[in-house]
């Protein structure tokens, strides 16, 4: 790899680096059969010392082999291996681990099925390999929060009786070549705890019992110790421990309006609200990972110059909580360069260009419509509030169908091609319906937070990319016959 050559020469004239030459590389290769064409690249994604995400990457050849190999990893860790379309696999990794891994990865069932793992480090990764075959065998269970409460215990205790008995086959027999066995050993039982935890207080959350009932069913079902020590820095190397406190914020703030239906009406916008609440109870290292997770993912995915703007005179505050200047330097980043995409997509600006094809495979350009308003509505078939606009834009649509001075165009994004079409077919949708097969529409438009719903003026240029949603008849209505008048 690029990157190893060059630290390599780096080495050579600094001292200070001459360590690292002798950290022993971790390498995985192999062969992954029926990945999708278009799947030519292999990541590794891991976090660092400081628990700041790092990813590396290797080509994935056209018969799905592949060689990667990273000597930035210096402790062991939980990773994930994917390429962009397959499924995500958890792998234990560590310096001088040196596996070869094959499997069947054309869906998530065969690749669980059908991997293997070998080499030195194998012995660990067993426990993902037999975990994975047996609990996707098991009846399917597409959201557990919408489970009986019956239903959700018979859930979580088959999934953690099947976690800690593949734990005990792997586990209890050592591999006393491998320094790093009882580390990862000491990983699973952590996590299988942590995971639990995870579901019970979604599960509070999302069924949106009383201030009591919550309160009662999470504490009477995690383990106390947990509770009493939740902002422990020594918890940080559990994976599910930091998706819980990813979570639980928010699990503490919908308590705040149980308990006192005036707190739900708190106007903040609503990471700057989330934000409030960390920074009031969290401690320690998970509090700087999470207010630094919540700050960068809304500034990704700011879906108008205006929100961005608001985000620089509220976020500095909650910056200089943070420790860790490389959390600190990725955040400035952010900002610069959302800045830098937002001043593409200004009112007056022309909106980018994009090609698109509906169900039969015919191209459709936004030049195509020059000349007319153009309502662009960006959804998925996996996109629950995008759907639920459906009926609201269906009447929209009908009330100008005999205008031709404005046209409603539907584009699918990150989604899949059966799923759009059967969606599709399920919500009767109107319209003219496309596919962002090439990718630029998510790109171009930045339709990474959906639905949304972007206006386009008749010389083509952007009126605002973030209108008022269809259930906002009458205000959608306003903006739109605005334009239609020019």
């Amino acid at each position: 790899m690029k990157r190893i050559f060059i630290f390599l020469i780096i080495a050579l004239f600094s001292d200070e680096l001459l360590f690292s030459q002798n950290v022993k590389p971790f390498t995985v290769k192999g062969q992954l059969a029926n990945l999708n064409k278009r799947d030519d690249v292999l990541y590794l994604s891991f976090l660092d010392e400081n628990y700041n995400p790092v990813i590396d990457s290797a080509i994935i050849d056209q018969s799905g082999n592949f060689y990667l190999s990273a000597t930035n990893i210096t402790k062991p860790v939980t990773a994930k291996l994917y390429s962009l379309r397959s499924t995500q696999l958890d792998i234990f990794i560590a310096p001088g681990y040196n596996l070869t891994l094959t499997g069947d990865d054309r869906s998530y069932k065969t690749i669980y099925l059908t991997r293997k793992i070998g080499g030195y480090g194998s012995k660990a990764n067993q426990y993902f390999i037999k975990r994975d075959s047996v609990l996707t065998q098991l009846p399917v269970k597409d959201n557990f929060t919408k489970l009986s409460e019956p239903d959700f215990w018979d859930f979580i205790n088959t999934r953690k009786r099947i976690c800690d008995s593949v734990a005990r086959v792997i586990f209890d027999h050592g591999d006393f070549a491998d320094v790093n066995f009882t580390v990862f050993k000491k990983n699973v039982t952590g996590n299988i705890n942590f995971e639990r935890s995870y579901f019970i207080v979604c599960y509070a959350d999302s069924h949106h019992f009383d201030y009591g009932k919550s309160v009662v069913f999470v504490k009477d079902n995690i383990d106390q110790n947990l509770q009493n020590n939740l902002y422990d820095d020594s918890y940080m190397d559990y994976s599910w421990y930091r998706s819980l406190m990813g979570f639980y914020y928010l699990y503490l703030e919908d308590l705040d309006c149980r308990k006192d239906s005036s707190m739900c009406n708190n106007k903040n916008d609503y990471n700057i609200k989330n934000l409030e609440k960390i920074a009031s109870v969290y401690k320690g290292k998970i509090k700087e990972q999470v207010l630094s997770n919540v700050m960068k993912s809304a500034i990704e995915y700011s879906r108008t110059p205006a929100e961005l703007d608001s985000y620089k005179a509220a976020f500095p505050q909650y910056i200089l909580m943070i420790n860790d200047e490389k959390k600190k330097a990725d955040l400035n980043k952010f900002f610069v360069n959302s800045d830098a995409d937002m001043q593409k997509i200004k009112p007056g600006m022309p909106a980018p260009q994009f090609t698109a094809v509906d169900s039969l495979e015919r191209s459709y350009s936004l030049s195509d419509f020059m000349g007319k308003v153009v309502l662009v509505d960006l959804w998925a078939s996996w996109c629950g509030p995008c759907r639920g606009e459906t009926p609201f834009l269906k009447k929209i649509e009908e009330k100008y169908k005999n205008d031709n001075r404005i046209s409603f165009i539907s584009i699918a994004v990150n989604d899949k091609l059966p799923n759009w079409k059967a969606a599709m077919k399920q919500d009767k949708v109107t319209g003219l319906q496309l596919f962002d097969k090439s990718k630029t529409v998510v790109s171009g438009y930045f339709a990474y937070s959906i639905p949304k719903f972007v206006l386009i003026d008749k010389d083509g240029k952007v009126v605002t990319f973030d209108a008022p949603q269809p259930h906002k008849t009458a205000d959608l209505e306003k903006m739109l016959n605005a334009e239609i008048a020019k």
